[in-house]
């Protein structure tokens, strides 16, 4: 993906848990996530990144971030919109269909209100659309769905 920063970067993108060819176990946890990103960093000899463990941090950028879960009467309403994507990314096929007939409405799912979407720039909308289209399939994402959203 194309860099929207000046300099070259070096980046590491390891998948989350549950996602791709990722391990995922019953009963992990975020933190047991951010444990294995630290990990991979001592393993690598890095000493801070951009995102990751709070001792690390010299930067944060979120991309399809989830949220924990809360108190507020809203909660029942996000539970259900989380839901949603659960469903879709356990088969790959409908995913495809609504990546290209209900594109606008699958963004919210992930998280972009109509504002945002409204407002998008040509190579904003270009480029989630890229995302879109690189996500298929999806089904190897989908167990990661599921935990992302547990909370």
């Amino acid at each position: 993906m194309k860099s929207l920063l000046k300099r070259p970067l070096t980046w590491i993108a390891p998948s989350r848990i549950g996602y791709l060819r990722s391990t995922f176990r019953a009963g992990a946890t975020f933190d047991d996530q951010a444990h294995a990103y630290a990990y991979l960093l001592d393993h690598l000899g890095i000493k801070k990144v951009a995102v990751l463990h709070p001792e690390r941090v010299s930067a944060l950028t979120l991309i399809s971030a989830g949220v924990a879960a809360s108190t507020d009467a809203n909660q029942s309403q996000a539970n259900q919109k989380g839901d949603m994507p659960k469903t879709i990314f356990q088969h790959d096929y409908l995913y495809w269909v609504i990546s290209r007939v209900f594109k606008a409405q699958l963004m919210e799912l992930m998280g972009a209100d109509k504002q945002v979407i409204r407002n998008l720039t040509p190579e904003q909308r270009d480029l989630v659309e890229k995302i879109i289209e690189f996500m298929n399939p999806v089904v190897p994402r989908s167990a990661g769905t599921v935990f992302d959203n547990q909370a």
